[in-house]
This record gives C-alpha cells, structure tokens and sequence, in this order.
C-alpha cells in the first residue's frame, strides 16, 4: 500500500467520519477571518488592524505572544467549545496544526476502533492539554491521558481539563523519569493497554542548536514562540526522541495498538522512515503531513498489529517468492511498490481475481476508458524463508477497506499456488 501523504485522505477512498466532530476548516489559513473570528471573540480584536488593501480587521502581529495566545483561544472557543489558560510561560500551541494532527487520527483509526472504547497516550501533553482536548471533541468514545514531566504543566492541564468538564474523560500523569516517554509499567499509570500514543517531540537539543536553525533560514521568525525549556529541548534534538520512541514501541508492541508522532524535520523523518522499515515486526506504517502557510509537519504511525493477517506457503526461495509475487499481481492488474527487499505494497483499483470479474473486462474493455479509480483494496507481502525451497508470504490486509474483498483474492492465491505443484 502507499504512503499515506494526502492534505485529506491519506490516499485512502473516502469514508463516512463517524467519529469527527462537524467542524469548519475556515480555522485554517488561508481562509481564517480574524474580524469574523473576532466578533464572536471580542477579546481577539484589540489585536487586529486594518488590512491596507481592503480595509478589513484581518491583519495580527504574531511576533506579539498576546496576540498570538489569544488567537488560539479564540479559535478553540469558537470551533470547538473548548475555554482553556495558556500561562505566559508555557508553550502556546498552533490549534490548526494540533486539530490537523488528531484529524488524521480520528479519520485513519474511525473503522479500526469501531464502537469500542479508544485510549490515547499524549506524550508531554504540556499545560495546554491541547490534544486529549480536542481528541474528546473528535474522536468518539475516546478517553486521554497526558503525561508531562512538568509538575506546573500537570497542574494547569488539570485545570483546563475540569473547566471544560472532562474530567471522565481525560486524566493526567506526571512521569517522573525523563527519558522513559510510555509510562505503561510505571507506578499509578491507569492502564496496561493502548489503542494509540501521540506526541509533539522537543524539535531542539539546545538552545545553540536553536539559534543556528534561525539563522540558517536568514530571517528573524515571525511567530512568537515563548515555553519552557523541555518543551523546546531535549538530549540530542528531534530524532534522538523519536528513536527513542521507537526503542520503546519495540518494547511494548502490542501493548499499544498504533505508535504515532509529529515530525518537523524533513532529516528526521527520512532517518524515522528508515529505522521502522528496516524493523521486521513493524506491520504496517502510514504518513500524512499538513502545511499551514510556509510551515509543512509530518506525521507517521505504526504498528505491530498482525491482524487481519493470512499466510500463504509457496514452494520457492526467497527471490523466486518475490517475482512470483510481482508476476501475479501484473497479472492481475494490482499496482505494487517495493519496499526493500522482501517486502512489497499492493494496491487494487478493483476485482480482477474472480471469473465474473474477468468476463466483465472483456466486455468493457472496448467501451470503457480506462479512468483513475480508488483503491478499493490495499495489502502488504512480506517474504519469509521456511527453509531453502520453501518460502511464507504473510499478507496483511489494511483495514480501511473490504475485507471479504480481501479473502477473495487470499483465496485466489491459495489456489494458484496449489496450481504450481501439478
């Protein structure tokens, strides 16, 4: 299957959001208004001037943190009925990045979870209590944890997780040990599983770091960014945090269903990409990114979840598995990718494997065009060496789609191999 990159769908056919709450994408830039925005806001106006051009209260100063947090409340009461503080020295998040962040969540795990109950991890939740926040307004039947290394983050996090009356739904944890980031064997941590863990990495090691990445881009930035220290900075930057987020999912596996992160460097995701693909038992991988003006994040997940997973045992080594794998689908007319050397993405537009469904290309194929359609299923094959002559293929379905459309092809292969032995 492909990499999941899409501003919408990941790629994915369109499906019914059953568990995103009808919100406006007017929040996002361009389209943001700030003069509607502040008439249903009166607190946002006073930082407002006149566009010079059309004479509209559009314009704001972001190098102003008042401004800027204003902003953000602003946004979180009016779309999304949300009243929290954001004090001076914490972290004032972008709202349209972080809703893009549990967006995706919410569209990509809607018919994994189903109706049952979903738990999500917020590694270093911060005093906003930003994601588990807008992940109660979006994701049905979800229920948060924030963990924070900060006592004053926790503190306040608790307070604007109880003026908005969510107390049954998200809690907090104050980890007390900095480079452990899933707490799930730790002291008073409520639960053993989860469905998903999410989290905004420090995007710096130090603040000399810091100032050379500023100066690289040859401007002062434009957006006021005042916070704490370990919301800014940690040991070795960006991607020693995310791989050590790896090392830990490596650890727990299943105990957490999906394993996701923000990104902000193109490097990290690039060394990110390349440590999980390079890990056997990482089943399935998908990406996404968002771009709000000049500023593009990254989002990857993955998972150690095997099911739905059907098995097939061919009589051929490993290379040979592969092309028979590769041949087959031309066959069929399934698009694949190749990722490394015994992996490969299938990707099918529609049925080809059944007789019905070749009887009917016949007869379209001289009235029909041959238009871009849907992925109607996707899948990965993984080569595995039985023995020198004999070699597993584990298929693993994603379920974003049919799945009896999945078993009808395991079922064609099944009996294509069984076709090699006569």
């Amino acid at each position: 299957m492909k990499r999941e990159t899409s501003h919408d769908t990941d790629g994915e056919r369109p499906k019914k959001r059953a568990h995103v709450k009808d919100t406006s994408d007017t929040m996002l830039p361009p389209h943001v208004d700030y003069q509607i925005l502040s008439t249903q806001y009166p607190d946002l106006k006073q930082y407002l001037r006149a566009n010079t051009n059309t004479g509209r209260l559009n314009v704001l100063d972001f190098g102003s943190p008042d401004a800027v947090r204003t902003l953000n409340k602003a946004m979180l009461k009016v779309h999304f009925d949300l009243d929290i503080q954001l004090p001076e020295n914490s972290l004032c998040p972008s709202v349209p990045n972080r809703y893009g962040y549990v967006k995706w969540l919410a569209d990509t795990f809607t018919d994994e979870f189903g109706d049952t109950e979903v738990v999500g991890l917020d590694i270093g939740t911060g005093a906003s209590c930003i994601y588990p926040l807008l992940g109660a307004r979006a994701i049905k039947n979800s229920k948060f944890i924030g963990s924070d290394i900060n006592q004053e983050s926790i503190e306040v996090a608790n307070d604007n997780i109880k003026r908005n009356c969510l107390l049954s739904r998200i809690q907090t944890y104050l980890n007390t040990t900095r480079t452990r980031k899933i707490p799930l064997d730790a002291a008073g941590f409520p639960y053993k599983t989860l469905s998903f863990c999410m989290c905004n990495p420090p995007f710096y090691a130090d603040e000399k770091e810091r100032a050379r990445l500023e100066n690289m881009k040859g401007e002062a930035p434009i957006l006021s960014t005042s916070g704490k220290d370990d919301e800014f900075y940690t040991d070795g930057g960006e991607l020693a945090f995310v791989i050590g987020l790896v090392d830990e999912s490596l650890v727990f596996r299943n105990r957490v269903r999906w394993y996701t992160t923000m990104v902000g460097r193109k490097s990290t995701l690039v060394e990110l990409r390349k440590r999980l693909r390079s890990e056997k038992d990482v089943i399935r991988i998908k990406e996404h990114k968002i771009t709000l003006g000049k500023t593009t994040r990254q989002f990857i997940a993955w998972s150690f979840d095997r099911s739905p997973l059907r098995q097939l045992t061919i009589p051929r080594n490993l290379q040979s598995a592969m092309q028979w794998t590769l041949d087959t689908a031309k066959d069929l007319g399934i698009s694949v990718q190749l990722v490394g050397d015994l992996r490969v993405e299938l990707s099918a537009t529609r049925v080809t494997w059944s007789r019905k469904a070749r009887r009917q290309a016949k007869l379209q194929a001289s009235s029909s065009e041959d238009v871009p359609r849907d992925p109607i299923l996707e899948a990965t094959a993984t080569m595995n060496e039985v023995d020198g002559s004999w070699t597993r293929i584990d298929l693993l379905a994603s379920t974003s789609y049919d799945l009896a459309c999945f078993e009808t092809l395991y079922t064609h292969l099944l009996r294509r191999i069984s076709e090699l032995s006569q």
